[in-house]
């Protein structure tokens, strides 16, 4: 059963209420208005990553993913925000910011 708290598992489906310091993180990202961030199941270990603000997990694209030329583990993410658009590794934390043209 889910809460208003809780985050579901887009692999298992289970639901489950985030840590302390899972729930002070998102707080935190919250207020500073991110809309990224990457979290384990505690069921399965499947990493995925969710809004912060709403607690779902986004979207999927169709595109292809692109491995990270910097850790060659992580894929890269498309990150849009309230205030800006960049390019970010979930796996290593790199981050690449779009230049003007």
């Amino acid at each position: 059963m889910s809460n208003a708290n809780s985050i579901t598992c887009k692999r298992c489906n289970v639901a489950f209420t985030p840590n302390e310091s899972q729930a002070k993180l998102l707080a935190n990202m919250q207020r500073n208005g991110q809309t990224f961030a990457m979290f384990s199941c505690p069921s399965c270990k499947h990493a995925f990553p969710i809004n912060p603000t709403t607690l779902l997990v986004p979207s999927q694209s169709t595109d292809k993913p692109l491995p990270c030329p910097a850790c060659t583990d992580g894929l890269v993410s498309l990150i849009h925000n309230d205030k800006k658009t960049y390019w970010g590794c979930g796996n290593c934390g790199n981050v690449w910011q779009n230049k003007p043209t």
